[in-house]
């Protein structure tokens, strides 16, 4: 038994090599603390009138959080809840007044927004006049030509208000449709590619998975408006022209994760350079073994942990940047097997136990993130061949001949590296997915046995 000790000891006293591949700091988009950055607005959208969120007075305190040049890697762990920047309050009353509304209960096209939001045309009339001031805010941020997130990897990272922002996206979509459906076709439409493009810069630069997340829903509300308001019988044929030429090819940066992939990475391995500090703030008891000494290098080996991590986060983005319809593998199996692989054996804890305990539970699933990339990408081409089919269609052909036409429809699924499909039936484009069967376009709320599909109405 004693010998056993001893060989256990040897076998944990040499770390690995830090993998000369590893991400740093300098592998994310780079962000400027410069006031104009439009990320500022987006963290003051519920401040109080008066309130310039783009003043040197207001942004100076965010730098002192997530400025690496002067951000103090040994204060306590920070408390996002006691976070004076939020604002989640003063964002209540705005909150309040967009959830008295309906909308659309998901991010499909399925559901349409002008028949949801036509009867409550004077509430809508209300909440407009109630949120001017966040209106007024959204309209800037959408407007900024930089949107560029500056958080600072680590796992207490403070994030903004994203169900607010979530909120005025909604109010904003709602507010357009309405001027479409009232005669301001052109007006509409401008507004919505407004949103698409902010929603493209805040994706390519947004570095915590949520930020990412949050801002390909801003964007499928958008698209969702966008369909909607094409499909209305009173639309007129300059509209789609409208989308056609502001909707060019999105570039994988407007879709992917990859940023947010890498920020991850840099995050996990942050957790164990930061361990110390997090057990001197009362997670001793949770995460034992962590300080430094003898016991800390022997039971938790951090450049061998760090390059658990890099090889899930670069499968990962393997992943996230080849389109699904080229993968060898499915990413759901590997990538749980990757994360599982390190304490199934039943000698798992002879080695870095402590190491693969962290690495267990921090690793988080990239596959939604990964499936809600190319799902964006699928909604947004077809919103765009949904235009050229309304422009081109004339009642002398079938959209079945139209289609192989259209320049738009050279842009193909990535899920089946084909054409998006047209079911006549049910009159949809769709995509089959990233399950890779064909169901005829019959979209789910699931992630996984699910077509993505874009209503397709002809006036004959």
């Amino acid at each position: 038994m004693i010998l056993f000790g001893v060989g256990v000891v040897i076998y944990n006293s040499f770390d690995e090599s830090l993998n000369p591949k590893s991400y740093t700091y300098a592998d994310l988009k780079p962000a400027t603390f410069d006031p104009a950055n439009g990320y500022y607005l987006l963290w003051g959208l519920g401040e109080p009138e008066g309130v310039d969120v783009q003043s040197e007075e207001y942004t100076k305190s965010f730098r002192k959080i997530f400025d690496p040049g002067i951000r103090d890697k040994k204060a306590p762990v920070y408390d996002p809840l006691s976070n004076p920047l939020s604002k989640k309050k003063q964002f209540e009353i705005y909150s309040k007044a967009i959830r008295s509304l309906k909308f659309p209960q998901n991010d499909s096209c399925a559901e349409d927004w002008i028949t949801t939001l036509n009867p409550q045309s004077e509430k809508l009339s209300e909440v407009q006049q109630t949120c001017a001031l966040l209106l007024k805010r959204y309209r800037a941020l959408i407007d900024s030509p930089r949107v560029e997130d500056f958080s600072y990897p680590s796992a207490d990272v403070p994030i903004p208000h994203l169900l607010g922002l979530l909120h005025s996206a909604k109010l904003y979509t709602a507010i357009s449709t309405a001027k479409a459906v009232k005669g301001q076709w052109q007006e509409a439409v401008a507004d919505f590619l407004a949103q698409v493009d902010f929603a493209k810069r805040l994706v390519s630069t947004s570095r915590p998975q949520i930020n990412n997340l949050i801002a390909k829903a801003v964007m499928n509300y958008s698209l969702s408006g966008l369909v909607n308001i094409m499909n209305h019988p009173g639309c007129p044929p300059s509209v789609y022209t409208q989308v056609i030429e502001g909707m060019p090819p999105l570039k994988y940066e407007e879709y992917g994760n990859r940023n947010s992939i890498i920020f991850e990475y840099l995050t996990g391995s942050g957790i164990l350079d930061e361990l110390p500090r997090y057990a001197a703030d009362g997670e001793k008891k949770m995460l034992p073994f962590t300080k430094p000494g003898f016991l800390g290098r022997l039971f938790l080996q951090k450049n061998t942990t760090k390059n658990y991590f890099y090889d899930y986060f670069s499968h990962c983005l393997a992943y996230d940047s080849q389109e699904p319809s080229l993968w060898k593998t499915d990413p759901r199996i590997e990538l749980e097997w990757l994360v599982m692989s390190k304490t199934s054996s039943f000698f798992w804890r002879l080695k870095n136990p402590v190491g693969k305990v962290i690495y267990s539970i921090y690793a988080p699933s990239c596959y939604v993130s990964i499936f809600k990339a190319y799902r964006l990408r699928c909604r947004y081409e077809m919103t765009r061949l949904l235009a050229e089919l309304k422009r081109e269609y004339s009642p002398s052909m079938t959209v079945s001949d139209l289609l192989p036409k259209l320049k738009t429809y050279r842009w193909h699924d990535p899920f089946s590296g084909k054409p998006y499909k047209w079911n006549p039936g049910k009159n949809v484009l769709y995509s089959i997915g990233i399950d890779g069967v064909d169901n005829g376009g019959i979209e789910n709320t699931t992630t996984y046995k699910t077509d993505i599909m874009v209503p397709v109405v002809i006036k004959k």
